[in-house]
């Protein structure tokens, strides 16, 4: 929590110390004496820490008595009431000491719940662990707790416990986001079922750029849909989430996939929208390349290889023991090559002992395909191929004749595999995260173009593998759209800007040169004046000069400060690994092209940042954790997708 906020607002609170308003009460502004959030009251202990812990106003006494008990070992039904003893502190000596102990051991037992509640959300295992004896008894022999009683309850670590700890960060990544951020940002975002309860979850990730250039990536976050997923619901959930933090009035461009409703979300909304990158080759590999009639067979071999993993899913274990014959016979082939080969040499029994054996390699089990994940069709592909002989053999010993590939299928599929790897590649590439992807976009496009072209020249007697180059080729600029925002990222990249590929688009959409293209598009967002509030108290002073600088002649010094740097900038030839790295060190040699670069560098090329906290998703709502609430997971994976980044921005304690 910021100092300066805490100083700013106060936690009022009145009465006894044996009384709950005593240690909780509202917010208020103390300049203003308003009060902030009146639906709810705060621990003005947990304030004192730089904690944020809120309850309903209607909260009963008991829930505040348990956590005034819990978190600061304070037990009020052991302080008498104020002006008032009891019989046995007239009679007898109270034993204080006794009373610190009990509240200071439940103290220790609520931190211990604390930190495995902790540990949970970053492991992601299940709450039952905890409280498993084996676990238990390894943390009593390592001294971290004396016996098992110092263990707190299973219900305790999962409620107050997670609670307290996703307030705790809940309040952190707010503090991070208003201490790191500008004014600009992007958002990815996208859906989700589990296939166990059949819930839906919507997941929003957020992307900036701090004034120290680096690329920060939090997850807003991961909750259940309530209704149908129409836009305006899909709105309704997104407009919430970046109200709670202070994301509104922020300049976002949200990176989605082609979702009808998706995109009318955004654009009920108001923001920007950048196309999926990764879901527009989806498209293109699977809906141009495989609905082609030209390659019917190709995707009738595709087919084919879904029956056969069907039919080996369940025969791993006699895959292996046939895959392990093989490699012995192989070697035992291997063997005896060799002993024809020694001589009588003296050195001969030296060579018997020492020739390298051959071996076939790993078993490569056949993977499956996911019809939402085109890359899982290269997968499946590839994992056949390098074991095809094992797989023909296993489809013959089940008598599985019509599942057999023909010498010319196994071709057809050798001869797919290269193509496909083009748009891996280029997948793997721009589906980074630690690194800006918006800057690569023309480069990917210009590197998958030329591989078609030159893997179509030497397919001179391949015709699948031509005809395949031909479909891609055709579809590519349809699917895989240059936006300005890839070019201004390419302008910018100190490396990339002299690409030959920045003129050619900037020739086919009407620009005169790159100064031209950068200057408008700065003009464009820096440049617009915005409405003058003449029906609020505003200074008159300040309406004259915004009038002023409304309708006299624009001759702003900043433009030219502007020009001086881009033409100072384009003659950098430097060949760099990290751009952001270059413009961190930069940033008082161009301080307006490095604030524009903060602008643009946070775009993601894909949403896969979302999707990745999918794999986060299911690894909580399993079958075995069905009954887990899908508001506890929410929680859950907030922690465990944020930790390490306020941990490194020194946020979490």
């Amino acid at each position: 929590m910021d100092e300066q906020v805490k100083e700013k607002f106060i936690i009022k609170t009145s009465g006894s110390e044996d009384k709950p308003k005593y240690y909780f009460g509202r917010m208020e502004n103390k300049s203003e004496n308003k009060v902030i959030e009146p639906e709810k009251i705060f621990c003005s202990l947990c304030w004192k820490d730089k904690i944020t812990k809120t309850y309903g106003k209607q909260t009963s006494s008991s829930n505040l008595y348990r956590h005034l008990e819990n978190v600061h070992g304070i037990n009020i039904k052991n302080i008498p009431p104020k002006n008032q003893k009891k019989i046995d502190e007239v009679l007898v000596k109270p034993q204080t000491t006794t009373v610190h102990n009990a509240n200071k051991t439940i103290a220790d037992k609520y931190r211990i719940g604390r930190e495995l509640a902790l540990l949970v959300c970053r492991t992601l295992t299940s709450f039952s662990f905890v409280t498993d004896e084996a676990f238990q008894d390894f943390v009593i022999k390592i001294g971290g707790v004396k016996d098992r009683s110092d263990f707190p309850s299973r219900s305790t670590i999962s409620r107050q416990c997670l609670d307290d700890i996703y307030s705790r960060c809940y309040s952190d990544l707010k503090a991070l986001i208003e201490c790191k951020m500008g004014e600009t940002g992007s958002i990815t975002t996208d859906m989700w079922t589990d296939g166990y309860k059949k819930v839906s979850y919507i997941t929003m990730t957020l992307h900036f750029i701090a004034a120290d250039m680096q690329l920060i990536n939090v997850t807003l976050s991961t909750q259940s849909i309530h209704g149908s997923h129409t836009g305006e619901n899909l709105s309704k959930e997104i407009e919430k989430v970046l109200m709670d933090f202070n994301l509104l009035g922020k300049n976002l461009i949200f990176v989605t996939d082609g979702g009808s409703n998706v995109i009318k979300a955004t654009r009920l909304l108001g923001y920007q929208r950048q196309p999926c990158i990764a879901h527009a080759l989806h498209r293109l590999v699977m809906k141009d390349l495989m609905e082609d009639q030209r390659i019917v067979r190709l995707k009738e071999i595709v087919s084919t290889l879904k029956g056969i993993y069907r039919a080996l899913s369940s025969k791993k274990p006699e895959l292996e023991k046939m895959f392990k014959a093989k490699e012995n016979e192989k070697m035992w082939e291997h063997f005896l090559e060799n002993c024809a080969k020694i001589g009588d040499e003296e050195d001969s029994a030296e060579q018997f002992f020492t020739f390298e054996w051959e071996t076939l390699g790993s078993y490569t089990s056949l993977k499956k395909m996911c019809e939402t994940r085109w890359s899982s069709m290269l997968l499946m592909i590839d994992s056949y191929v390098k074991s095809q002989d094992l797989y023909q053999e296993a489809i013959m010993k089940i008598k599985r004749f019509d599942l057999l590939l023909a010498d010319n299928d196994l071709t057809i599929l050798k001869e797919v595999i290269p193509v496909l790897e083009i748009f891996a590649n280029a997948t793997k590439l721009l589906e980074g995260s630690n690194y800006s992807t918006i800057n690569l976009g023309l480069l990917v496009y210009k590197e998958i173009q030329n591989s078609l072209v030159d893997l179509q020249k030497k397919s001179t007697k391949s015709e699948i593998q031509a005809t395949m180059c031909e479909i891609l080729k055709n579809h590519l600029e349809k699917r895989y759209k240059v936006t300005e925002e890839m070019l201004l990222g390419a302008l910018l990249d100190p490396t990339l800007q002299h690409l030959p590929a920045i003129e050619e688009w900037l020739k086919e959409n009407n620009f005169e040169s790159r100064s031209d293209f950068l200057f408008s598009k700065i003009n464009d967002e820096n440049g617009k004046e915005p409405d003058l509030p003449l029906h609020e108290n505003v200074d008159s002073k300040s309406i004259r000069l915004a009038l002023a600088n409304k309708h006299l002649p624009q001759n702003n010094p900043a433009c030219t400060t502007l020009r001086e740097e881009y033409a100072s900038f384009k003659c950098v030839k430097d060949r760099v690994e990290d751009p952001l790295e270059w413009w961190s060190a930069k940033r008082s040699v161009f301080p307006v092209l490095s604030e524009k670069v903060r602008n643009v560098f946070c775009i993601p090329l894909t949403s896969a940042p979302s999707e990745r906290n999918f794999s986060s998703a299911g690894g909580v709502i399993t079958q075995k954790r069905s009954r887990l609430s899908p508001s506890t997971a929410s929680k859950i994976l907030l922690i465990h997708d944020n930790y390490k980044t306020l941990q490194k921005y020194k946020i979490v304690n």
